[in-house]
């Protein structure tokens, strides 16, 4: 029997990483890129796609586009006023939110695909994320286990650059920097996801991220900026990084909760079920 795994899969350094190390334990690795509205250029994944399989062969490394709008519609509009009034902002955490849906989606196509394992290519650099931060990924991961799938972060705990922290890469001034307890700035740096790509000979540069070529091979999207430039500027002159991890971690553990009973009802009841009208592909 085939060992398979689905790559939750947006075309960049740190995706492309994660599907070249699986590629080296998996018979079948799945790339899944997600396209909907206000998620601009999801076919630049095909570059690096294509890439992955010229390297380690068609056979092995398969690529689909799948349609996720109605999906992240209803993961950001359902129970709107609840999670408003309980949250506040944070229920505008709209990257989180589409981590989400994206998770629910590859959950789903798992099961119709018998496919027993998923990733995808979360690292510690973007701690702003919500599902990028590692508690909320824990929540993640019992929601695949609840469904006897296994979910992994494979290069979570790989090197950050030096050059290009997650400030150059969205492009805000160094005005809107904070200092978190996270990743110090500068250290030395040894197993980073660009070096691992180059040295399989996938990217030209040890480090390309911020550059022209990151921003032409994967998807892009510009949802961030509202929420990340209320917490710099609003939210953490005020308040500490544990409890905006508390606060999110509770918000999406709360949604996960909401979205394991959706996806039981869709096993059972598929074409009559809450979930069924909001599959695309």
């Amino acid at each position: 029997m085939r060992a398979e795994i689905a790559v939750a899969y947006s075309g960049g350094t740190d995706s492309t990483c994660a599907a070249a190390v699986v590629c080296e334990r998996f018979d079948a690795v799945h790339l899944l890129t997600y396209h909907r509205l206000g998620l601009f250029s999801s076919v630049n994944s095909r570059k690096n796609a294509e890439k992955l399989q010229n390297k380690f062969g068609n056979d092995k490394v398969t690529h689909r586009i799948i349609k996720l709008s109605r999906l992240y519609d209803y993961a950001s509009d359902e129970r709107y006023f609840h999670y408003i009034s309980k949250y506040g902002f944070f229920n505008l955490s709209g990257c989180g939110i589409c981590k989400l849906a994206i998770h629910i989606r590859t959950l789903i196509w798992c099961l119709e695909n018998n496919i027993k394992n998923a990733c995808d290519g979360s690292t510690r650099d973007l701690y702003l994320f919500p599902t990028q931060i590692e508690k909320i990924n824990n929540e993640v991961k019992k929601m695949y286990a609840h469904f006897d799938l296994s979910y992994e972060t494979p290069v979570y705990n790989f090197d950050l650059p030096d050059t290009v922290d997650l400030w150059d890469k969205m492009g805000i001034s160094e005005k809107l920097r904070i200092q978190t307890t996270k990743e110090p700035k500068k250290q030395e740096k040894k197993n980073t996801t660009g070096r691992r790509l180059y040295e399989l000979g996938l990217m030209p540069a040890e480090n390309v991220k911020g550059t022209a070529l990151d921003q032409h091979m994967q998807s892009r999207c510009f949802q961030f900026i509202l929420f990340n430039i209320y917490l710099l500027w609003a939210y953490f002159p005020w308040h500490t990084y544990e409890e905006f991890e508390k606060k999110l971690v509770s918000l999406y553990r709360e949604k996960i909760e909401h979205f394991v009973t959706l996806i039981e009802e869709y096993i059972k009841k598929k074409e009559k079920s809450r979930l069924y009208g909001l599959i695309e592909y």
